[in-house]
């Protein structure tokens, strides 16, 4: 592996980015086309991090004290990449529709089954006629 390669290794830089943090582990991970996000937790908060080539393009977190411990990170490239992540263990809801919509375009509507590890971590390459407003709702 030459050393650029390595510059660009996801793990690498969540490795540097927590370095600090004993108590951070990722507990997911998905991939799509590009695009890698990765679902981390420590005693008090939940973080995604995402990636695209290898580089990367941004991340959030949420307090696990927090009512509701579920939210979506957007980014804009080429397109709009939605991830849902954060962790469903108080609020048990089972699924949760998307809406994306933007102008001289109809909404985009996806709806997603939530799995029974209460973890969510959902990535979504959106055209980038998308580019008004994301909304989460979720289904008990």
């Amino acid at each position: 592996m030459n050393s650029r390669n390595k510059a660009k290794n996801p793990q690498d830089i969540l490795s540097n980015k927590y370095s600090n943090n004993t108590n951070y582990n990722v507990l997911l991970h998905r991939e799509k086309d590009e695009c890698v996000a990765y679902l981390g937790s420590d005693d008090e908060n939940i973080y995604v991090d995402i990636f695209e080539n290898g580089d990367y393009l941004g991340g959030s977190f949420l307090s696990l004290n927090d009512d509701n411990s579920i939210n979506l990170y957007q980014t804009r490239q080429y397109h709009n990449t939605i991830v849902v992540f954060g962790d469903n263990t108080k609020t048990k809801y089972h699924s949760y529709t998307l809406i994306a919509t933007g102008n001289h375009t109809e909404p985009l509507t996806i709806e997603q089954t939530i799995p029974d590890n209460n973890k969510i971590l959902d990535i979504y390459l959106l055209d980038s006629k998308y580019n008004m407003n994301f909304d989460l709702e979720f289904h008990e």
